[in-house]
């Protein structure tokens, strides 16, 4: 029975009894007795009328809550099991929630990480610059931004394939990170180069800062390729002085680093060098491409062979860089004469090795092969198309101020300039350098012994050049010749 039912019982049970009270104490009322008062029997059937009434009464209610009693347990249970299922459901749903927050968190992390290298990926650095940079426009403050690349990877991933390319790219991203400190950021730019974001940091401090990893990175043995022997080149922009917003900051930074590259690699630059300014921008990232491959290629004829010629070279064209802006060649002039500096001796491939490494005077049939090497190297350098205007000053960085020297016996003027300031490059860096049969000469005696030979041997303004340089940096030699 329902609960409308049990109720409609009670009702009428209820009304039935009263009905009944009532007609029978009517009917002992109109039976006694006139005037009388009720026998005794009528008052006590009177009583048992009402106490029937009443107990009809209670009896309905007590099976209405025993109904009432029976529905409220079943619709607890519902309630207890609706209460259970929505538990499980809660907790259903915070179990998501978890796998959705992972979830969240995963994609945030790839899509600011690198998937290669494990640093901040081009997009995640490019946040982090615009924050230091708007904090260092409120506050007043400085940062750096270094760019770091990693020389001959072309030809090293040709060798290797992209599986040990990718190895040594981490390697080089965990090199670089350890040298760095804790607040810097380091992330991947692109391809193969890495940025540094240094923040609260002086120029003075970037430069070191990149010459620290430029160090850590050549003393690494990389252990992609089997053990492998990689440097990098690193450009260095300082905020506000090289620029003041992300884009002017990372266009110094890579015109730095090219630069550092055409002056030999293996070295970092500061984006307000003069040796950077003449240098200056890239005609297109072809022909840049290949204007430097090219002189790469040809440099690597001399390395080879000879490993302290390499590194001389690297010197002497950083070197007469300087030179020929200080001597007041224009900015394409001076880097056209510092890519010849960088080819000087690619001519001596013809000379034997048992000459080259002479640690005793050369005998004068060896001296007679030695003076080949300017008409070769020119000849050389000449038949790329690219290169071919740098074979006169390549032919003539050996000829003397006075018409003594080779291969032509020309003389003053009738020397291209570009030949007069190699020439005295090639002199200071060789005199200021250790050899296995001598030691180096310190720099002041070294440009003493040009100032004696100045007007034979060489140009005297080109010498006087030198001073003018040696005077701003007294430490310079043919080994520091890059810095």
């Amino acid at each position: 029975m329902d609960r409308r039912g049990v109720r409609w019982l009670w009702r009428g049970g209820l009304c039935i009894a009263l009905a009944g009270s009532a007609l029978l104490a009517w009917l002992l009322v109109r039976g006694a007795r006139p005037g009388g008062a009720l026998t005794g029997a009528s008052g006590l059937l009177l009583l048992l009328l009402v106490s029937a009434s009443f107990l009809s009464a209670v009896c309905t209610l007590l099976v209405e809550n025993k109904t009432l009693r029976g529905h409220l347990d079943e619709a607890r249970g519902r309630t207890t099991a609706l209460h259970e299922a929505l538990s499980a459901a809660w907790e259903e749903l915070r179990a998501d929630e978890s796998v959705l927050a992972a979830a969240h968190e995963r994609l945030r992390t790839m899509a600011t990480t690198d998937v290669l290298t494990g640093l901040p990926n081009h997009g995640a650095v490019v946040v982090a610059l615009d924050r230091e940079l708007e904090r260092g426009h409120r506050y007043s403050r400085s940062c750096a931004l270094l760019l770091l690349d990693l020389d001959h990877f072309q030809g090293f991933n040709d060798d290797h394939g992209c599986q040990v390319s990718d190895v040594a790219l981490r390697e080089f991203a965990a090199v670089v990170r350890s040298s760095l400190r804790g607040a810097d950021t380091l992330g991947h730019w692109s391809d193969k180069e890495l940025v540094a974001l240094l923040p609260e940091t002086e120029p003075a401090d970037a430069l070191a800062a990149a010459e620290n990893a430029r160090r850590a990175v050549a003393a690494y043995l990389f252990a992609a390729g089997g053990g492998t022997r990689l440097t990098c080149s690193v450009g260095v922009a300082a905020y506000p002085r090289d620029g003041v917003d992300r884009d002017a900051l990372v266009e110094a930074a890579a015109r730095a680093m090219c630069a550092a590259k055409r002056l030999g690699r293996n070295q970092a630059r500061v984006a307000n060098e003069p040796a950077v300014d003449a240098l200056g921008g890239y005609a297109s990232a072809r022909d840049e491409a290949a204007l430097t491959g090219t002189v790469e290629a040809l440099a690597a004829l001399v390395e080879a062979r000879d490993h302290y010629a390499a590194r001389h070279a690297q010197d002497v064209a950083a070197l007469t860089l300087r030179l020929a802006l200080v001597s007041g060649c224009v900015a394409a002039d001076a880097r056209r004469i510092a890519v010849a500096a960088r080819l000087h001796d690619v001519g001596k491939v013809v000379v034997p090795d048992a000459v080259l490494q002479k640690q005793v005077p050369l005998s004068e049939q060896e001296w007679a092969l030695m003076r080949t090497h300017p008409n070769v190297g020119a000849d050389v350098v000449g038949r790329a198309p690219a290169l071919r205007a740098l074979a006169p000053l390549i032919r003539a960085h050996h000829e003397h101020w006075d018409g003594s020297g080779y291969p032509r016996g020309l003389a003053g003027e009738d020397i291209p300039l570009g030949a007069r300031i190699i020439a005295v490059a090639n002199a200071y860096g060789a005199m200021t350098t250790d050899r296995p049969y001598r030691q180096a000469m310190p720099p002041a005696r070294a440009l003493a012994e040009l100032e004696r030979r100045a007007g034979t041997s060489f140009d005297p303004a080109v010498v006087a050049a030198l001073e003018r340089i040696l005077n701003a940096d007294p430490t310079l030699t043919g080994g520091t010749g890059v810095a």
